[in-house]
C-alpha cells in the first residue's frame, strides 16, 4: 500500500479526532496520505505530518466566505478531476455524508471503505448512533476492516506546533500586554444554540477570573463578534477581557492555548485543539454527549454536563438545558484547575 486517500472534510473537532486513526494507518502501512478537507479547515492540516497532500473541498456556495456560485462549481469540478487523475491503493470516507460518499465514488481506488449504508460499496461501516462510543473509536472502526490491530493504550491526538505560529502568538500577546501563563481563554461560541452557554453566564466567569489576577481572552471567529460583545457588555471588568475573533487560524490557536493557564468552552472545535496541549480545560456540555465527543483522552479536563440534559444531539433545545448550568459550578471547576497549578 503506497498511497491512501482520506476523506474527512469537517468539522474542526472531527478532523482533530480523526488524527489518531490516520496516524496509526500511516505508521502501519508506511503509505503516503492524501487528505480531502474543507478549505475552511485547511489550516489545521497544512504542513502536517499526516497529510502528504491536501485536496480542498470548496466551501458551500451559500456560505458567507464563499465566492460566486460559478466559482464553487469550477472548484468542485476541479476537485473531481484531481480525484480522477490518479489511482489510490485505498480510499476511506471517515465522514459518511452524501457529499463525502460522492467523493469516495468519484475517486479511483483499488479498495474503498465507506461510512453509512450507501449503495455500491463492498466495505462500509454502519452509523451506529445508538451505540455510545467516542468519535476516536468510531474512526478506528474503518481501519478494523483492514485487519489492523488497534494501538495499545489510548491513541494520541496529532497536531504539532509550528515555530512561525508560536512567534505570531508571542507577538500578539506582547501587543495586548498579556503575559504567558497569566491569562485564561474563553470559547463562548459553538456551532449549535443547544451547545452554547448564555453570554451573561460567561460574563460572571470572566469577571471571577479577572478577580483572580488573570486576563481573559475571548476567542472565536469573526462570526462570534456579537456574542463576544454581549459577554463583555455584561461584565464589570471588561477592560481586561480581550476579544480575539478571527485573529488566528485554527493551527495558530495551538500555541495560544499552550501559553494559557486555563481554557473554558463548550463542545467546539477549538476546545479539541486545546486538548492536544497540557493546558487545564473546563468543558461545558449540553446537546452533545461527552462520552462521544468529550476532550480526548477520557478524563482530559473537567467536563460539566448541563443538569438533567439528555444529550439530544439536536441543534435547538426546547428544554434550554444549558441555561440550567449555573455559573457557580463552572467557577468551582475553574478554581480547582487553577489551584492545581499553584
Amino acid at each position: 500500500m503506497k498511497n491512501v486517500l482520506i476523506i474527512k472534510l469537517s468539522s474542526v473537532g472531527d478532523i482533530v479526532m480523526a488524527t489518531p486513526a490516520v496516524s496509526h494507518l500511516k505508521q502501519e502501512t508506511g503509505a503516503s496520505v492524501t487528505w480531502v478537507v474543507d478549505e475552511g479547515m485547511a489550516s489545521l492540516l497544512e504542513d502536517h505530518p499526516l497529510a502528504d497532500e491536501l485536496l480542498l473541498y470548496p466551501r458551500d456556495p451559500f456560505h458567507e466566505s464563499s465566492r460566486t456560485f460559478g466559482s464553487f462549481v469550477t472548484r468542485w469540478t476541479g476537485l473531481l478531476r484531481q480525484l480522477r487523475s490518479r489511482t489510490y491503493d485505498l480510499a476511506i470516507d471517515l465522514q459518511g455524508r452524501p457529499r463525502t460518499y460522492l467523493l469516495l465514488q468519484a475517486a479511483r481506488a483499488r479498495r474503498k471503505i465507506g461510512r453509512g449504508m450507501f449503495p455500491f460499496l463492498s466495505h462500509t461501516v454502519r452509523h451506529r448512533r445508538s451505540f455510545r462510543r467516542h468519535a476516536i473509536g468510531a474512526c478506528f472502526e474503518s481501519l478494523d476492516l483492514l485487519g489492523l490491530d488497534r494501538p495499545a493504550g489510548e491513541p494520541r491526538l496529532v497536531l504539532p506546533a509550528r515555530r512561525n505560529d508560536e512567534m505570531k502568538v508571542e507577538a500578539l500577546l506582547r501587543e495586548l500586554g498579556v503575559s504567558a501563563g497569566r491569562y485564561a481563554v474563553i470559547l463562548p461560541a459553538t456551532t449549535w444554540p443547544s451547545k452554547t452557554w448564555p453570554p451573561e453566564y460567561w460574563a460572571q466567569v470572566a469577571d471571577w477570573l479577572i478577580g483572580q489576577g488573570l486576563d481573559v481572552l475571548l476567542v472565536g471567529s469573526t462570526r462570534d463578534q456579537e456574542l463576544a460583545g454581549r459577554v463583555r457588555s455584561a461584565m464589570t471588568q471588561a477592560d481586561r477581557a480581550f476579544p480575539l475573533l478571527g485573529a488566528l487560524n485554527f493551527r495558530e490557536l495551538l500555541p495560544l492555548f499552550e501559553r494559557a493557564c486555563l481554557v473554558l468552552g463548550g463542545d467546539t472545535g477549538p476546545l479539541h485543539i486545546a486538548a492536544v496541549t497540557r493546558v487545564p480545560i473546563v468543558a461545558l456540555y449540553g446537546a452533545s454527549d461527552p462520552l462521544r465527543t468529550g476532550p480526548w483522552p477520557p478524563g482530559r479536563g473537567m467536563v460539566i454536563a448541563a443538569p438533567d440534559c439528555r444529550h439530544c444531539r439536536l441543534p435547538y433545545c426546547r428544554r434550554k438545558c444549558m441555561t440550567r448550568l449555573e455559573p457557580g459550578r463552572v467557577i468551582e471547576a475553574a478554581s480547582v484547575c487553577l489551584g492545581a497549578l499553584v
